[in-house]
């Protein structure tokens, strides 16, 4: 009676050693996705990304912020490519992106809704209001928004130093 109980127990045992290749088919490795980006103005990596919210409480404390920061294309300059509007969050305007030393540019058309990263720098200015009639020219708007402009904006400016954008 002893045997059959050692062997029952061993049974057992086995059996619960052994895999189960139903299991192991359901679960999946997740799927990596690679971007291929074209890269604008310094090389820059797709690492490092910091959220807008963190980026917003770094703003806070500091004048100015380097940062890294990631959303989907608005809008591009369609004079020379020497601007963007970025979407970085879904509670706010696009932010305007500008390029160091307007030393590259991106591309004029097609960008709208493409993923971007840019890295650079990030302060509050007070943008006149010759150079928000400026913006707004080179964005196609009309003679008559155009002079509707009459205020300064206070806003985050972002100037970067490299740009990614996916291909």
């Amino acid at each position: 009676m002893k045997k059959l109980i050692y062997i029952g127990i061993l049974c057992v045992g086995l059996w619960s050693c052994q895999e189960n290749s139903n299991t192991n088919e359901e679960v999946q490795e997740p799927e990596v996705v690679a971007i291929n980006y074209s890269t604008f103005g310094e090389e820059i990596t797709a690492e490092g990304i910091v959220s807008y919210e963190e980026f917003k409480s770094k703003l806070e404390s500091s004048d100015t912020v380097k940062v890294k920061l990631a959303g989907n294309i608005d809008k591009t300059c369609t004079v020379k490519g020497c601007w963007m509007k970025v979407n970085v969050t879904e509670n706010e305007e696009p932010m305007h992106i500008t390029f160091k030393d307007y030393g590259f540019f991106v591309p004029k058309e097609g960008m709208e809704n493409k993923a971007a990263i840019f890295e650079g720098i990030a302060y509050m200015d007070t943008i006149s209001v010759d150079m928000l009639r400026h913006y707004a020219e080179d964005e196609g708007l009309s003679l008559e928004e155009i002079e509707a402009i009459k205020e300064p904006e206070i806003t985050v400016t972002f100037e970067a130093s490299g740009v990614l954008i996916a291909k």
